[in-house]
């Protein structure tokens, strides 16, 4: 798994250290290719708190019809679990449903209630990701095989 890493700078400023010659247009098409432009074209700072939660409750749903379409059933039906959630849950697991492998979400499909728990244990920690709670889930895993012994 390509771990992302964003410089304190602005986003064209961190595309340009992979090509610093890049032309505008380039870093256009390096941002499409990203699956940034919404982010970048959304201007999230202007929003109120109210429309940045309802970003969020479509961002988690589009998350886990994509999840669903994807084949992943038992991660998918733990949608209802998490909308009752608190913010900071919703942020993580829209994050893990985007950017953790198949790998993760096949063990995830498997275990689904570990999933949630380790979503919400790391949760509750400041600043805690969605790299904390792959962690967490994969150990619950290898633990979990290791007591199956």
């Amino acid at each position: 798994m390509q771990e992302p890493i964003l410089f304190n700078a602005d986003i064209k400023t961190n595309i340009l250290f992979g090509k610093p010659d890049a032309t505008d247009e380039e870093v256009y098409i390096a941002a499409q290719k990203a699956n940034a432009l919404q982010f970048i074209e959304s201007s999230n700072e202007e929003l109120t708190d109210a429309e940045k939660l309802e970003n969020l409750e479509k961002a988690l749903k589009k998350a886990f019809v994509d999840l669903e379409v994807k084949g992943f059933k038992q991660v998918a039906g733990l949608y209802s679990e998490i909308t009752d959630k608190p913010k900071n849950v919703k942020e993580i697991v829209v994050d893990l449903m985007t950017r953790v492998d198949n790998v993760i979400l096949v063990q995830a499909d498997t275990n689904s209630v570990d999933f949630l728990k380790a979503i919400n244990r790391v949760s509750t920690k400041y600043g805690a990701g969605w790299e904390d709670a792959v962690i967490t889930f994969e150990w619950r895993n290898e633990l979990s095989a290791i007591q199956a012994c």
